[in-house]
């Protein structure tokens, strides 16, 4: 569970919520870190034994290029050509699973899942494509427990959201991609270390979800002791796990140890091929949490302190960044600012919390975060002023 001091900010935005009218759940953030994942990919590229290229080559170049510029429609219609053109060659096995990244990315996950299957099935699909491709089918699961709903085409190609039912099928969804995720952690064991941790991962995550924080951390330390060495981004994966896992355990002091650990070693970058991503605003996140156990134990002066250096680290970050990187750490830095004003609000410092809301709000608006640090102004308690 969070400390105690997230959670009394949860109940407060909970109160506004109420005040101002059901607001909507917001997919925004979920799909830029998707958006991310796949620019990261299209970064690099599969084995090619041809020395000169061929029309399959050429068009996956460009739908690469594409990507790169953001043109997603564009990349969209050539990797589609070249599954429908060239069926047979390597090219299309990689058209089928850049279509099924895309998919994911715009939350047709159904879609997704369908073409990581087609490219799985190819009969030319490099291995190491095919391994990730079953890692995403993974991944998918637990997308879809943590979203709750997803986008889906009816026949006549017209889009609605779907949502995960309530009951068994809702445990269900983690339960498939646990078994395959062990599944695949145990077939590429003796061949790909990379594979095995990015799987172990997924596990970990989905024992979080569980609510069963001793066996993630547990499979976290398996990531870094035996399969992420060497690989800052697993590895900085797995610590975070380790840290939020103690967290959820009640130890308090162990977790704040452990998130110490992730901000100092932290490396910002991503693994196999771009699948997994270490993005700049996870050491936010780690900071963040950091300040909600130091309130859970009673060192509010030191939980504010957090929080003014990881803004202070935010802005930094921002001077380095562009696109949705930049998009990622400002939202980051306004939710933390909203915390330090929680703080200061608590401990009767009601101006100084007015005003950095005001400020978040008109430095950081154009963020969904930022314009929420408005509505937390006027939810504010009174507290006799």
């Amino acid at each position: 569970m969070c400390p105690e001091g997230s959670k009394r900010l949860d109940r407060r935005e909970q109160g506004c919520e109420r005040k101002l009218g059901s607001l909507s759940l917001s997919v925004s953030y979920v799909q830029m870190i998707l958006w991310l994942m796949l620019i990261a990919f299209c970064l690099f590229s599969f084995p090619d034994n041809a020395t000169a290229q061929s029309e399959p080559q050429r068009l996956l170049q460009d739908a690469y290029a594409a990507l790169r510029q953001g043109d997603i429609d564009r990349a969209r219609l050539l990797f589609e050509t070249i599954t429908e053109l060239y069926p047979l060659s390597p090219e299309a096995a990689e058209g089928w699973f850049r279509l099924g990244q895309i998919e994911r990315a715009d939350l047709f996950l159904d879609d997704a899942v369908a073409c990581f299957q087609k490219a799985i099935s190819h009969p030319y699909a490099y291995p190491r494509l095919v391994a990730l491709a079953k890692l995403s089918i993974g991944f998918v699961g637990i997308q879809k427990f943590t979203a709750g709903r997803w986008k889906e085409r009816d026949s006549n190609g017209k889009e609605q959201w779907k949502a995960l039912e309530m009951g068994k099928a809702f445990w269900d969804v983690l339960e498939e991609a646990r078994h395959l995720l062990e599944g695949i952690a145990r077939e590429y064991s003796g061949q790909d270390v990379s594979v095995t941790a990015a799987a172990k991962l997924g596990v970990a995550k989905i024992w979080l979800l569980r609510q069963l924080p001793r066996l993630a951390e547990r499979t976290y330390w398996e990531v870094i002791k035996k399969w992420g060495r060497g690989d800052p981004v697993l590895t900085g994966l797995a610590r975070y796990g380790v840290a939020v896992a103690k967290a959820k355990q009640g130890n308090y002091e162990e977790a704040i140890q452990a998130f110490d650990a992730f901000i100092q070693n932290f490396r910002a970058g991503s693994a196999l091929n771009g699948l997994l991503v270490l993005s700049e605003d996870w050491k936010l996140k780690a900071r963040t949490w950091k300040a909600f156990l130091l309130v859970g134990t009673g060192q509010r002066g030191r939980a504010l302190s957090e929080l003014q250096l990881a803004e202070r680290e935010g802005w930094e970050m921002a001077k380095q960044l562009k696109g949705d990187s930049l998009k990622l750490v400002r939202g980051w830095i306004a939710k933390v600012r909203m915390w330090q004003a929680n703080l200061l609000d608590e401990a009767d410092r009601p101006k100084e919390a007015e005003r950095l809301l005001l400020e978040t709000f008109a430095e950081l608006g154009d963020t969904p975060e930022g314009q929420r640090a408005l509505t937390m102004l006027w939810c504010l308690p009174e507290r006799g002023r």
